[in-house]
């Protein structure tokens, strides 16, 4: 689990994320092992603010748990948070270690289980994550696997969060996310059953407060759907 994911739940979630993968994961009959602690991170909390080198060295802290985790087998570490998947993936690659993001989580998990398809309408925010991780188009492949009513804004790139910076700088947010806003409005999406998704919960709160549609990432809806099939 990422930092992120431990410490920011949205709203209208009880179930933490950590909890929904390893429910969706024995339903696929996939084992899981969770990295319970770490000295480390990805890095870019530090790295977004200019300190390189401490950002290489967290890096390698949580590498080397990697390691010590998968204890020479050749297994998938699957990062919750696309962005921190996206900060690590190159320089575990170097070192030996394949890195998942969301997107492959679920395609993993849909190659091994069925869900329905429904006409709930989807906005689908790939962002910045999924660009540099290059899973952006798979990701669109798997919201329409989700829904027949998928709308990809065209300017849904950075939603100006830049890390925790939109945290302190809300006003970068909503600059970031104006002409999504209009761009939804336009497409007349905006259903009382519309849903945001996206792959980053820092990403996925902002979106919610500037857009007013409520934003999930998409493990979470991948467990609403494959909860509700069941």
């Amino acid at each position: 689990p990422t930092c992120v994911s431990q410490t920011l739940q949205h709203d209208a979630t009880k179930v933490p994320l950590v909890d929904m993968i390893i429910d969706i994961a024995h339903h696929a009959g996939l084992r899981v092992e969770i990295l319970e602690q770490t000295r480390g991170c990805c890095g870019q909390p530090l790295s977004s603010q200019g300190f390189t080198d401490a950002a290489a060295s967290s890096m390698q802290l949580l590498l080397s748990d990697f390691h010590r985790l998968c204890q020479g087998r050749n297994v998938p570490v699957f990062i919750d948070t696309t962005t921190c998947a996206a900060a690590i993936v190159e320089t575990a690659r170097q070192q030996g270690i394949t890195i998942m993001d969301q997107v492959g989580f679920a395609e993993l998990i849909l190659s091994r289980c069925s869900i329905s398809q429904t006409a709930q309408p989807l906005i689908l925010h790939p962002g910045c994550g999924s660009a540099k991780f290059g899973t952006s188009e798979r990701l669109k492949t798997l919201a329409h696997r989700l829904s027949s009513q998928v709308f990809v804004p065209p300017s849904a790139a950075c939603c100006g969060m830049g890390g925790s910076h939109g945290l302190a700088h809300p006003e970068i947010v909503a600059a970031a996310t104006t002409p999504e806003k209009d761009e939804i409005s336009a497409h007349q999406m905006q259903e009382p059953s519309t849903v945001g998704i996206s792959v980053n919960t820092l990403c996925e709160s902002a979106l919610s407060s500037m857009l007013g549609i409520p934003f999930k990432g998409l493990v979470e809806i991948l467990w609403e759907r494959m909860t509700n099939d069941q």
